[in-house]
């Protein structure tokens, strides 16, 4: 049996596949989920899930990169709704370096002046160094 799984994004659907298994990350660590999972809904930090034998990669590994939102599953099904998921072949990696650039200097800014965000400037580096991570995979 596999599970169903949906990725959703604010501007469009990620993924429609099947799975035999999902490994997220949830604020307080990476997690499994199986088929039959008991009902539950999980906050998702700023990091790749990993389909594991999802039909969409010919029964392989899928890699996703997702940048926060929630995962529901009642053991059959699973919808992750998400500000923004990539797949690694979408990702610029030499945007993503300029962003990652971007985003330390914001942070560097930060230290010295309270105009700069600083919680903003390190979900960007989060969301850059994640893109990063996933064109090596």
């Amino acid at each position: 049996m596999k599970l169903k799984v949906r990725v959703l994004s604010v501007d469009r659907e990620v993924l429609n596949t099947e799975a035999e298994a999902i490994v997220a990350h949830a604020p307080d660590g990476e997690f499994t989920l199986l088929p039959n999972h008991i009902p539950v809904i999980v906050p998702l930090k700023i990091e790749k899930v990993e389909l594991l034998g999802a039909a969409s990669a010919g029964d392989k590994n899928q890699p996703l990169a997702v940048h926060g939102g929630v995962l529901r599953t009642d053991g059959k099904e699973v919808l992750i709704l998400t500000e923004a998921a990539e797949l690694p072949e979408e990702i610029d990696k030499e945007r993503a370096l300029a962003a990652k650039e971007r985003a330390e200097r914001r942070i560097a800014q930060a230290k010295i002046s309270e105009e700069i965000d600083l919680t903003r400037a390190e979900a960007a580096l989060m969301r850059a160094l994640l893109r990063l991570k996933m064109t090596h995979h």
